[in-house]
């Protein structure tokens, strides 16, 4: 899929904008910022997008009445948190969903269709991710960077007619925060402004306000069987920060202090716990996961955690930690282990790369779960000296007490398999749960499935 094309068409201060708080859809130049501002952020979290790109310029009958309810119905679509919606040139409109929402999107899409079903554009059902006139597919995996590069060379140009820009107002923009900086690297769009403490502070109070409700994410980690069969055996609990930054602060690098992320993460914890037992009440899987601080076991925004463990007292409740809290204060981490343990939690170390799975000694660190995350590097392991050190220390520490997640893709889950990890997690199981398959054992399913 190509984004070559007249990136000035819409784009110019004078030119159409459709980016009103009432529709959703955005486009113009806070179209094209904020749409820049999500890929970079997406683009360095685990993926699992797909774009779809509306083209109704195909359409022979394309009067304003049939436009506004082409518009209409993409914003419907819009103004759910998970589904981000653009204008593009030449009246094409980018609809980037989870995969998770393809069903919703593809009706949507059927519902224009269905507008005009006699032209011979409109002749056949839309179905995901196959091509028609109307309506081309694709993977942020597949098309991101490009994308990225199209959608920054738009907005640079535009910006080299009207002017730099202060701020983007509308609803996306959580925090009074410039877009561009002074001295931006040669692409010329600023990745967003430093946390700060005084930043910090702005974020914990928008927490205060926004409804989390509707940011908690769900996914489940499976053991595969035999033929392929998988079985679900613990569902994560989560809170997208990607999604969250677009929700309270887009133009805010989280990311650029870690003791001021961890500071908000921990804000973020007690909050998030506050309503978690509804959640944990719809989990269907025998065990459920949640990230946490260690700094929030030790204080009282755990409190609403153990009312959840007296209610189910049937669920296993797993309290995910990061690789790098753990270590930042190991006897906090020590003595918050024990007390996890008398309660009856279980405890799971999270973000583990190839060489800190070569490491780490999950028994010594008193842990029932590790979960690496699949990278290439990953890959390019299996086959070596130290892939075979990694199978035999995956192979002490418990094939089932081994979670690899980030698996996109079934070549992910074999070298996975390969290494010994017993349970899986990622967009591609997602899909296979979601259509009722099998895993391909020993074979390769194109990724995205």
């Amino acid at each position: 899929m190509s984004w070559v094309g007249d990136g000035q068409q819409g784009l110019e201060a004078g030119g159409e904008d459709i980016s009103a708080p009432k529709t959703g859809l955005l486009g113009g130049l806070r179209g094209l910022a904020v749409l820049v501002t999500w890929l970079r952020d997406t683009l360095r979290q685990p993926l699992g997008y797909r774009l779809a790109r509306l083209r109704p310029n195909v359409l022979r009958r394309r009067s304003p009445a049939t436009r506004a309810a082409i518009h209409d119905l993409v914003a419907g679509l819009a103004r759910d948190p998970e589904i981000k919606a653009f204008l593009l040139p030449d009246d094409e409109i980018l609809v980037i969903h989870h995969q998770t929402d393809g069903p919703r999107v593809l009706a949507a899409l059927n519902a224009i269709r269905a507008l005009d079903p006699r032209d011979r554009a409109c002749s056949a059902p839309l179905e995901l991710g196959r091509d028609s006139p109307l309506v081309a597919w694709s993977q942020i995996t597949a098309e991101g960077e490009s994308l990225l590069a199209w959608a920054e060379q738009a907005l640079s140009e535009a910006l080299s007619k009207t002017g730099p820009l202060g701020t983007l107002g509308g609803p996306e923009i959580g925090l009074d925060a410039p877009l561009l900086a002074s001295g931006a690297g040669d692409r010329g769009v600023s990745r967003g402004r430093p946390l700060t403490p005084e930043g910090l502070a702005k974020l914990e109070n928008a927490l205060v306000l926004a409804d989390l409700s509707n940011q908690v994410r769900r996914q489940r980690m499976v053991m595969i069987g035999e033929g392929g069969a998988l079985t679900p055996v613990m569902t994560e609990l989560f809170v997208d920060i990607g999604e969250l930054r677009q929700t309270i602060a887009p133009q805010v690098d989280l990311f650029s202090n870690a003791w001021l992320f961890r500071r908000f993460t921990a804000t973020l914890d007690q909050r998030m716990t506050a309503f978690i037992g509804g959640y944990v009440a719809a989990v269907e899987t025998p065990a459920v996961s949640l990230n946490l601080n260690v700094a929030t076991l030790l204080g009282p925004g755990f409190g609403p955690l153990r009312e959840v463990s007296r209610r189910f007292p049937q669920m296993t409740l797993i309290v995910e930690l990061r690789l790098d809290d753990v270590m930042a204060d190991l006897p906090a981490y020590l003595f918050a282990r024990e007390y996890l343990h008398h309660l009856g939690f279980k405890v799971l170390i999270d973000g583990l790369g190839p060489q800190a799975m070569l490491w780490l000694d999950r028994k010594r660190l008193g842990a029932d779960y590790l979960k690496a995350q699949w990278s290439h590097d990953l890959g390019a392991m299996v086959d070596t000296a130290e892939g075979a050190a990694l199978a035999e220390r995956i192979r002490a520490s418990g094939s089932a007490k081994t979670i690899l997640c980030r698996c996109d893709d079934s070549h992910a889950v074999e070298v996975g398999r390969k290494l010994g990890c017993g349970v899986f997690q990622g967009f591609y199981l997602d899909d296979l749960l979601r259509e009722g398959r099998a895993h391909d054992v020993g074979g390769r399913r194109e990724e995205g499935g």
